[in-house]
């Protein structure tokens, strides 16, 4: 996630333009196909629709127009169903669907003066014509960003702040996954994160969900799924929507560093996994994945870019970059044990590259499966 050149953390904040300052609300509080592509990406999943209790004190966060994509949160803005409607941006009447690749259509305003990183993408299977994408938005306080184009929005692209939890570290948010269920629910996996020291780089992170009943408009409040303890980063997401006995499961992957940006030899990162059988509500505890580990400098010989993806009988399949280069690993009992792991392919030069005028270039797995065969 962090340039090279910094200690991890602080490589990320400086080269983002994002270090706290002494005003800043951070210091202030302290048959299987596994497509193992050189992009991040997710696989569209997710669980049915959360009860009202998953959602915390607050009920249902209203998600946050945004005009323009401002470099941090405006405090005060209205709620979505309150704010008064500006024309998002137009889309094709017919996104391309079936063989070939369509046009790129811009999805993000044009007048956007601030960055947008570590996309991501999902198309409701109740109506591939739904589609969401989320990302990072960059600026003085990083956030998760969605772009919603659904009947909702009548075709046309709307821009929504995804909310952060009531629970610290939330000062930021980065890294996000989002996934369709069956239903047409829509979830967005991310980190919450808050810098505690910017010349140690010391960081605290927690990884969340909340879920969206109108195609990205509005949000529950977050669920935590790891806390800080673990220091969680880089989600992917997944969901059994087979007929087999974990159907509805839901199913995240991450790394947990030891200690993020640490050389110690002593600290080393983690492909962590946990699954969920009651709606999101509450997650299993974390098991791990991975055979060998990496360090935590979130560079080549860190474990990261896990993303799940399920078989036709239920199976959980997972493909990562490390050391090894690009590792793989599956599940028969609904991500409870893991096997060993198995080397895919080799990455000659680390998934961590060098790309002139690009702050960070990432080279991570997807994993896919054609669950119908």
């Amino acid at each position: 996630m962090c340039p090279l050149g910094w200690p991890a953390s602080v490589r990320r904040q400086k080269r983002e333009g994002i270090v706290s300052t002494p005003d800043s609300p951070s210091w202030r509080r302290g048959s299987l196909a596994v497509a193992a592509a050189l992009l991040a990406g997710t696989i569209a999943a997710a669980v049915a629709p959360l009860p009202a209790a998953a959602a915390s004190r607050g009920g249902v966060a209203h998600g946050h127009i945004i005009r323009g994509l401002p470099s941090a949160h405006a405090p005060g803005r209205l709620p979505r169903s309150q704010a008064p409607r500006v024309a998002p941006r137009a889309v094709p009447a017919a996104l391309p669907i079936g063989p070939g690749v369509g046009g790129n259509v811009l999805v993000s305003p044009a007048t956007a003066t601030v960055d947008i990183t570590t996309t991501a993408a999902a198309s409701d299977p109740t109506d591939p014509f739904n589609v969401f994408v989320s990302s990072n938005l960059l600026g003085d306080a990083p956030h998760v960003v969605g772009f919603a184009n659904s009947q909702t929005t009548t075709g046309l692209w709307e821009a929504v702040d995804l909310p952060r939890p009531d629970q610290e570290p939330n000062d930021n948010a980065y890294d996000t996954a989002v996934a369709y269920d069956n239903r047409g629910g829509l979830y967005d996996a991310y980190m919450t994160y808050q810098l505690l020291d910017p010349d140690s780089g010391a960081v605290a992170t927690q990884l969340v969900m909340a879920k969206s009943t109108n195609k990205g408009l509005d949000w529950t409040h977050p669920v935590q799924v790891d806390g800080p303890a673990n220091t969680p980063e880089k989600p992917g997401l997944a969901v059994d929507r087979t007929g087999s006995p974990y159907r509805d499961r839901l199913y995240l992957a991450w790394t947990e560093f030891d200690s993020y940006g640490s050389a110690q030899g002593q600290d080393s990162s983690r492909i962590l996994f946990s699954h969920s059988v009651d709606l999101g509500i509450t997650w299993s505890p974390p098991v791990r994945v991975n055979d060998v580990a990496g360090d935590c400098q979130d560079g080549d010989n860190t474990v990261e870019g896990a993303v799940p993806a399920v078989g036709p009988q239920g199976q959980v399949y997972l493909a990562w970059s490390g050391p090894g280069g690009i590792l793989f690993d599956r599940s028969l009992d609904g991500g409870a044990s893991w096997g060993r792991d198995v080397p895919v392919a080799a990455q000659p030069g680390g998934w961590d590259f060098a790309v002139s005028g690009i702050s960070r270039c990432n080279g991570l797995p997807t994993t896919l499966c054609d669950s119908g065969n």
